[in-house]
């Protein structure tokens, strides 16, 4: 595929107010790569930060350049007018197709020439101030700056809604706290005991109840609906999906996002053993299990064959970042370790303080929520 690409580099004088760690007025660095006739597809859905007017190729760029999260954007013509999308993803994470009409991605890179992510976490800034530095120093060197005596069963960021929602396991209730601040909210009632839980961007909830109930719920901007004629044990939603892990089955049923209906069903090989969590990425539905990270292609209508990336680890949540890492519990019944991979299952670094990571990185600052158990620790590098 040839692509024109126009390579330059971007320094914006940012005022230190508009940053969450402000250290003093400096400049925001980084390079833009201008990709043309062509249409970023972000491969997770958390990573979207939304679509806004733009009356220029400059503003778009201007317009990522000036979001704390902000990696890559694309800039189209739509029936509104001229738009600007911006993604929390590096660009090589996600996929890019050509388009036919205009469109066209700029894809910023905050490494210096000699260090490029995944291996390395970069940052917005002058590297005399905040040099890049590998996953695993960065691990080794974290910072507890919160921790919540609640039990939550999987806290999520949405940095488009300046908010990070705890649900409480076990109960009917999910916490809403200001990020990054970390300042109390609001109570969401659930509307069911929660057992599992997912959100999009848009605030749309999915909430599962599979003790006594097995029941799957969503509300939100979809709409509205539920079921309840399966015995459910996780369930996780995409940008048009909603997959659900079966107790003690081989098959995963796939459900329309809108509705509930079933689309199709993915098999899985009897050889992955118990297999727990899964997420989509790319297209591709990553699956832990008692015998190691699977992932397998999800096409429309259809799922391919099951492949092992990562052997002989028993694993079980899993979590992706804006640079394509997998963070991934070690099911050792330790609760205190976890694996970083990339995407193809090459190892990054490892974590012996906890088994759930959450992260969450700005162009300024790298978090991480332990989410092991009661108490919830936040921390952040640096």
């Amino acid at each position: 595929m040839h692509l024109n690409t126009m390579l330059f580099a971007i320094i914006i004088l940012f005022c230190c107010l508009n940053i969450m760690n402000a250290i003093s007025p400096y400049y925001r660095i980084a390079k833009a790569k201008i990709i043309r006739n062509s249409r970023y597809i972000v491969a997770y859905h958390l990573h979207a930060l939304g679509t806004f007017p733009s009356s220029s190729l400059h503003n778009c760029i201007y317009q990522c350049q000036n979001n704390d999260y902000c990696r890559t954007a694309n800039y189209f013509d739509s029936n509104q007018g001229t738009m600007c999308s911006l993604f929390e993803e590096n660009s090589f994470v996600g996929q890019i197709v050509i388009s036919t009409t205009m469109s066209i991605i700029i894809s910023f890179n905050l490494c210096p020439p000699g260090y490029n992510e995944p291996e390395y976490i970069c940052f917005g800034t002058s590297i005399n101030l905040r040099s890049p530095i590998t996953v695993q120093n960065v691990l080794n060197n974290l910072r507890l700056i919160k921790q919540f005596s609640i039990l939550t069963y999987y806290p999520v960021i949405l940095p488009t809604k300046n908010a990070v929602y705890f649900p409480l396991e076990g109960q009917t209730t999910i916490q809403q706290y200001d990020w990054p601040s970390l300042t109390f909210v609001s109570n969401i009632p659930a509307g069911l005991v929660i057992d599992n839980y997912d959100i999009d961007v848009w605030g749309t909830l999915l909430l599962s109840k599979y003790s006594g109930g097995k029941e799957i719920r969503v509300t939100g901007s979809f709409g509205n609906w539920s079921v309840s004629n399966m015995n459910y044990y996780t369930v996780f939603i995409s940008d048009i999906y909603v997959v659900s892990i079966l107790q003690s089955s081989f098959i995963i049923p796939i459900l329309n996002i809108t509705n509930g209906r079933n689309l199709f069903n993915c098999t899985v090989p009897v050889s992955i053993g118990t297999y727990y969590w899964s997420r989509i990425i790319n297209h591709q539905l990553y699956i832990t299990s008692t015998t190691g990270l699977w992932h397998m292609n999800i096409t429309q209508g259809g799922c391919g064959i099951a492949i092992k990336i990562v052997s002989s680890l028993q694993c079980k949540e899993i979590f992706v970042d804006a640079s394509g890492r997998l963070y991934v519990e070690k099911d050792d019944l330790t609760k205190n370790n976890s694996l970083v991979f990339d995407l193809y299952g090459t190892q990054l670094a490892s974590f012996s303080y906890g088994s759930k990571l959450i992260v969450k990185a700005s162009k300024y600052d790298y978090y991480v929520m332990n989410n092991r158990e009661n108490p919830l620790q936040i921390y952040v590098y640096p």
